[in-house]
Order: C-alpha cells, then structure tokens, then sequence
C-alpha cells in the first residue's frame, strides 16, 4: 500500500523541516520500503561528506512509523487502530527500544536512497508488541536490526 502524501506529511510532522527525508513510502504485510532525500547533516559546524548514523536513524524511524500506521490500521497489534488514532498516539506508545546499524562504506548525502525494514518476528507480551526489524538502507550501504514496542494498552 502506498501511504498518500498527506498521511505521510502528517506522520513526519513531529519532525522540524530539516529532519523530515522520508519522500514517499509503501507498505505491505511485513516489509516497508521508503525513498529518502536527506541533505548534508545539520548537526556538524563543518561540512561532513557523507551521511551520519543520525541521518539513518532518522531514516528508520521515520520508516517505522510510517510503517506501523498502516500495520495498526490492518489490525496487526491486536486491534485495528484508525490512522487518526495511530497519529495521536504513536509519539508516546511507539518506543525503538534496540536499533544497531552498520556503515560497510561511506554513503555520500545529499541523495536519494532507498530504505526497507522486514519483519522478522512479532511478541505479544500483555499488550505490548515487541517487532524485531531488519534494516537496510540504500542498497545495503547500512544495514542493521532494531527491535520497536508498540504499548497497546490504554489505547
């Protein structure tokens, strides 16, 4: 399913302007896939001439909601959760709880690049869902696995 633009808009909206680099996304069953446009990082006083582990985590995360905003609307986490009801909780109920990415080479900013995150396996552990994800970004320039909880309860 291709997330349309203002659902995407509004997902990356907690984000200030210069952070927000997820371009368009799509999302199936248990796979995403995201096309990215992140410019040099803004975090550095002197140009860097490739792009930083804090891009790629804005990357993934930036993925991941995007991604389970259309899991909890197909009723993955035990329920179906409406995209206005994800939208209000998903600042508070969404933790990345474990992420590790690797860099196999430096990856050059200011371009486009494709991200996937995959499930690999879903707990339930009394309303909270714990999702193991692997990660990979531009051709498998950075790759890595995180585990996200959703907290269900309370919803």
């Amino acid at each position: 399913m291709q997330i349309p633009p203002k659902r995407l808009e509004q997902i990356i909206a907690m984000y200030h302007p210069e952070c927000r680099g997820l371009l368009s996304a799509v999302v199936e069953r248990d796979y995403a896939r995201g096309m990215f446009h992140f410019p040099q990082t803004p975090c550095t006083t002197i140009p860097v001439e490739h792009t930083t582990v804090l891009e790629a985590q804005l990357a993934f995360n930036q993925l991941m909601y995007a991604a389970f905003s259309v899991w909890a609307w197909q009723g993955e986490f035990g329920r179906i959760i409406s995209p206005q009801e994800y939208l209000a909780c998903m600042k508070e109920h969404v933790v990345v709880a474990e992420c590790a990415m690797k860099f196999r080479r430096k990856l050059p900013p200011n371009q486009q690049y494709v991200g996937k995150i995959t499930q690999t396996r879903v707990l339930e552990w009394y309303g909270t869902y714990h999702v193991h994800l692997n990660v990979e970004f531009a051709e498998r320039v950075v790759v890595g696995n995180a585990i996200v909880a959703f907290v269900t309860n309370g919803l």
